[in-house]
């Protein structure tokens, strides 16, 4: 996740205002990420799927705040994706409850899976260290590509 997947929209450009526009009348929002999640529920909208971890730059912190109708917790160790987070996502994109994910390990890599399963038209948002909120468009060219990152991961693992 080094190089962004879609726009980087940076820390000095970041308003809640700005925010607001950006997602209003979106069909889903996920957002992956503690600080992103403070951002977004900071501009008035409440996330379909919130992924965080209850660090920032790998430093405890609080979990955002904000409603939610649903918490899940799942394990997922650095670096990898793993299968029951990727289970408990596939249960949240088919549902239609606002859900918190809260990951036990660190949730930087679960962008993908978000992208992958989210609808064309829905928005993801995660974080770039120091520099600002990345905001991924879903549509079918960024799922191809997502999705042959993916498949390059699972044959690094065997």
């Amino acid at each position: 996740m080094k190089y962004p997947l879609g726009v980087l929209i940076s820390d000095d450009q970041i308003t809640e205002p700005k925010l607001r526009n950006l997602l209003k009348e979106k069909i889903k929002i996920t957002t992956v990420g503690d600080v992103t999640t403070d951002r977004v529920f900071r501009a008035g909208i409440t996330p379909d799927v919130q992924i965080v971890d209850g660090k920032s730059m790998r430093k405890v912190r609080p979990f955002p705040g904000g409603s939610y109708e649903a918490e899940k917790k799942v394990v997922n160790d650095p670096g990898m994706i793993s299968e029951q987070a990727m289970g408990v996502m596939v249960e949240c994109y088919r549902g239609d409850k606002s859900t918190r994910i809260i990951v036990d390990g660190e949730e930087d890599l679960l962008a993908l899976p978000a992208i992958s399963l989210s609808p064309a038209g829905a928005i993801v948002l995660y974080g770039q260290p120091n520099e600002g909120i990345v905001m991924v468009e879903v549509n079918s060219k960024v799922k191809r590509k997502v999705q042959t990152i993916l498949k390059e991961m699972k044959r690094g693992v065997n």
